[in-house]
């Protein structure tokens, strides 16, 4: 049962998520809110969003034993493991790997990294939490048992 929350509450995250970065990452009441235009990378986002979407059915899905959905949770679950990953991996290769042509050095102080770091390293936790438990939840929906494998 935690493993189906968990799963609804990371897949709700992603759906939240994938529609600011849709609307353009800014609050709506914020200075300069502009709307998507055609400069928008529209085509990644929106693949993002169906992603995220189809996450959130499969977790709901996942409360009805439905073996799709359980799929569908361990795509998303999966793709989670790799965004946050791949934004950790990130921050630290343009942390030790400053651009060259400022001359300036690193942008940001490795205070700013930490906290980060610290700021990905949670969902990737929760991610890596989830994945596991929806292995371990493929015995129960597939009705795999050790005994009676032959």
């Amino acid at each position: 049962m935690t493993t189906r929350v968990g799963n609804l509450i990371l897949a709700s995250a992603a759906v939240l998520i994938s529609l600011i970065a849709w609307r353009g990452w800014r609050w709506a009441g914020s200075v300069g809110h502009h709307s998507p235009t055609a400069s928008d990378p529209f085509l990644p986002l929106l693949l993002l969003l169906i992603l995220a979407a189809c996450w959130f059915a499969g977790a709901i899905g996942l409360f009805f034993h439905k073996r799709v959905a359980w799929l569908v949770s361990l795509l998303g679950a999966g793709t989670s493991v790799c965004f946050c990953g791949a934004l950790i991996v990130g921050l630290v290769w343009v942390y030790f790997h400053p651009i060259a042509d400022t001359g300036s050095g690193r942008d940001f102080p490795v205070a700013v990294l930490l906290i980060a770091l610290l700021q990905f390293s949670f969902p990737l936790a929760a991610s890596l939490a989830l994945v596991l438990g929806l292995l371990r939840m493929r015995t129960v929906l597939f009705g795999l048992c050790r005994d009676h494998e032959g």
